[in-house]
């Protein structure tokens, strides 16, 4: 993977991961909300997490200077140069390799999660289309008279297969309800139940929120905490759907006890069909009824407590957006001013005999210039650089140019950001000045021309 992507990735994952965790801090501080208020929050949180990373791209960087050996680690993950051919004195440093490899590991997982959701989405497509209309049932009649009064404008087709084990909900702009064989024999008021509950999904988009949540998940799978709030967003939705029922005149003890028979029947359920959006999970079952039977029906607004909330998240993700993690580079024992420090500093042609040269220990390769590989441009640069005491580099310039300044401006500003061992001269150490040349070269495989 190249470089640039892996280091871009690298500060968009934990960007998305810490804002991820200020909406779980927010989620935690209200008290008591509505579950249609939940959802929402929870909505926004993990839409949020997916627009970081282009935000991060649209708006202008800024600095943030973070203490060793936080820094320092991200510094040596990902360096803010990049990958360059760099033979001859100095060698290449091995920081572009965990970076690639981090990148690696974070893309196995995300190929895995989005094709377990694939597979899901896939099996209950297949299922769908093997559903059949119910016979001798004016189902059809009930879902578009209620699905009118939801304020839906598009149809609903009610369906029945003997392998679903729970209703649910299936298709963005055709949706269909699928009932399980068995529930045929329900009473007319408990079949209106499921139309209600499944019709009050489609009205709440829930079906694209829950892939959005899946989505989510996959980039951010290395997060418990998107997972968490995946799985309480579509508890959530449930438990607001759920409202909307009682809301309709259903008696909640009723209700209550019909979710527990449809979760008794997903025993030996196959695999994948939560890729729909079901209206009995065991996992949430509990959670549910006491919701059902504690929390009264009817029509909620957003709170005041909410607005905040979303305040909140909204302008947490545009600062964050622009923050680039950059190591705190400066070390209490040293002034990295020579003149301010009145330190006596060789010259560019002063000989210093020492023993022993500086040895570099942390190198900073250059960035190959985007414009130098859209040209197919090499070049060689010969720099100079004083090391000093401590194995900083005090200065560095172009000793002799490659005939192009974007190579040059790469090859200086990398020279700043190498460390060494410094000189020593009878066992004390010394500042001197090194001098090496740094070759920028296109590989065949990065060559824009396409040679051989």
């Amino acid at each position: 993977m190249d470089y640039s992507i892996s280091m871009n990735l690298g500060s968009a994952l934990v960007k998305g991961a810490v804002f991820l965790a200020v909406a779980f801090m927010v989620l935690r501080i209200l008290k008591h909300p509505h579950p249609a208020e939940s959802n929402f929050l929870l909505r926004l949180a993990l839409s949020m997490s997916l627009i970081l990373p282009g935000a991060a791209l649209l708006l202008s960087s800024l600095n943030l200077i973070v203490p060793a050996p936080v820094g320092s680690v991200w510094q040596t993950i990902f360096p803010t140069h990049g990958v360059v051919s760099y033979p001859g004195p100095v060698t290449p440093g091995m920081n572009t390799s965990v970076a690639d490899w981090l990148a690696a590991i974070w893309l196995t997982g995300f190929i895995l999660v989005s094709g377990r959701v694939i597979f899901g989405i896939v099996m209950v497509s297949r299922l769908v289309r093997r559903a059949q209309p119910p016979v001798n049932c004016n189902l059809q009649e009930k879902a578009d008279t209620l699905a009118a009064a939801f304020g839906i404008g598009r149809p609903v087709r009610p369906a029945v297969s003997p392998e679903a084990k729970s209703p649910f909900v299936f298709g963005f702009l055709w949706p269909v309800v699928i009932l399980p064989q068995t529930t045929l024999a329900w009473p007319e008021t408990e079949l209106k139940m499921i139309l209600l509950h499944e019709l009050a999904h489609i009205r709440r988009q829930d079906l694209l929120w829950a892939y959005i949540g899946y989505l989510a998940t996959a980039v951010y799978w290395f997060n418990p905490l998107v997972w968490i709030m995946r799985r309480q967003m579509i508890t959530e939705s449930d438990k607001t759907c759920d409202a909307r029922v009682v809301a309709g005149g259903i008696d909640p003890h009723r209700y209550a006890r019909r979710l527990i028979d449809l979760a008794r029947g997903l025993r030996g359920s196959r695999p994948g069909l939560e890729m729909g959006v079901g209206m009995a999970l065991k996992s949430q079952l509990e959670e549910r009824i006491m919701s059902i039977l504690r929390k009264p029906a009817g029509s909620i607004g957003i709170n005041r407590s909410i607005k905040t909330a979303v305040i909140l998240l909204v302008i947490t993700i545009l600062p964050l957006a622009a923050v680039q993690l950059k190591a705190d580079e400066t070390e209490p024992d040293q002034k990295p001013n020579a003149e301010a420090s009145g330190e006596n500093l060789p010259s560019p042609d002063e000989f210093i005999p020492v023993t022993t040269m500086p040895e570099m220990i942390v190198t900073e390769t250059p960035v190959y210039p985007p414009e130098a590989k859209k040209e197919g441009r090499e070049g060689k640069v010969y720099v100079k650089a004083l090391v000093d005491k401590t194995g900083r580099v005090r200065k560095a310039f172009t000793d002799k140019s490659s005939g192009y300044d974007y190579f040059d401006k790469a090859a200086v500003e990398a020279a700043y950001a190498c460390r060494y061992k410094p000189a020593e001269q009878d066992g004390k150490k010394v500042a001197v000045w090194i001098a090496y040349s740094v070759t920028f070269a296109l590989d065949d495989k990065d060559d824009p021309s396409g040679k051989e």
